[in-house]
C-alpha cells in the first residue's frame, strides 16, 4: 500500500469520494460515454462499470479494495457531476499512485478539466511521498493515448490484453509518469 493521499478541490473541481448515493449519477456518466467504454473492453452495462466505481472496485492480481478510492468530480461553479476518477494507492509498487479511470462526461470534455486533474493529482502525490504516477489506458483510444503521453506517461510499464488485434480484441498498456524528476530508464 502507498502513503495516504490527500485531495482538495482545484480551481475549477471539487473532488468527492464515491458512495452507494452516487450510483445514479455514476451510472448516467458511463451512459453518456458508451461509445468510449466500447474501445475498452467488451460491452457492459453502464450500471455495473459504476458499481466499480461506487461499489466493490477491480482490484489488482493481489491487491486490495483498501487501497482504493474512487470519486466523483464536481464543477465549482455548479456543483454539476463533472466526471468520475479512480486511485489505486500503491500499484504496481508501493511508490506508484495508479489512475485507474479517469474519465468526464463529453460536455466537459476539451476544458482543460483532465490537465487539471492529472496535474493535481501529481503534486498531492509527490507531496504524499509516491514517485510515480501511473495509469491505465485502452490501445484503442487514440485520444487517451495522446493525453497521457502530453502529461508526462512515457514510461511504458506494460502491455496486457489480446495479443492480436481484431474488433471484438482488446488490450491496454500501463505508462508511468516519474514525479521525481529523473527521466525513465529505457
Amino acid at each position: 500500500m502507498g502513503p495516504e493521499l490527500a485531495l482538495a478541490s482545484t480551481p475549477r473541481l471539487t473532488f468527492e469520494v464515491c458512495c452507494r448515493g452516487h450510483a445514479d449519477l455514476v451510472t448516467q456518466i458511463f451512459e453518456e460515454l458508451a461509445p468510449l467504454t466500447r474501445l475498452l473492453g467488451p460491452p457492459r452495462a453502464a450500471a455495473d462499470i459504476a458499481d466499480e466505481y461506487v461499489g466493490e472496485p477491480e482490484v489488482p492480481p493481489g491487491g486490495s479494495a483498501t487501497f482504493v478510492v474512487s470519486v466523483v468530480l464536481r464543477s465549482c461553479e455548479t456543483g454539476a457531476g463533472v466526471g468520475v476518477l479512480q486511485l489505486y494507492r500503491g500499484y504496481p509498487d508501493a511508490g506508484t499512485l495508479w489512475i485507474g479511470g479517469l474519465f468526464l462526461r463529453p460536455v466537459w470534455q476539451g476544458r482543460g478539466l483532465g490537465r487539471e486533474v492529472v496535474d493535481h493529482l501529481g503534486e498531492r502525490a509527490r507531496d504524499a511521498g509516491y514517485h510515480s504516477l501511473g495509469a491505465g489506458v485502452g490501445l484503442k483510444n487514440w485520444p487517451a493515448l495522446r493525453f497521457w503521453v502530453a502529461r508526462g506517461f512515457i514510461q511504458v510499464k506494460s502491455v496486457v490484453g489480446d495479443r492480436e488485434h481484431g474488433p471484438e480484441r482488446f488490450a491496454d498498456m500501463g505508462l508511468l509518469r516519474r514525479l521525481d524528476g529523473r527521466v525513465p530508464s529505457t
